[in-house]
């Protein structure tokens, strides 16, 4: 005995789904919106790490750049760096 009527149940199948699309689409945007170039401090908190430990991470070669005047840091270089220097 099916206690919703199929109608109804149809009803909540397609606010699901249409939710979940949305929610789907809303992380994707995100993803790939996701800012490129970082501050030191935006990379020590991407990093979570302090801003302290970003710039021994430059004196050991991560790179800088300079952008309109506004140090920057690579957040794929970010990424590569800390997987070359990972202590497993």
């Amino acid at each position: 005995m099916n206690i919703l009527s199929e109608e109804f149940e149809n009803g909540i199948r397609t606010v699901v789904r249409t939710q979940f699309k949305e929610s789907f689409e809303e992380l994707l945007e995100h993803e790939t919106t996701e800012k490129r170039w970082l501050s030191i401090e935006s990379a020590a908190n991407y990093a979570d790490c302090s801003a302290n430990t970003i710039r021994k991470w430059l004196r050991m070669g991560l790179n800088l750049y300079k952008i309109d005047g506004t140090k920057r840091i690579d957040r794929n270089e970010l990424d590569n760096f800390v997987q070359s220097h990972l202590v497993i």
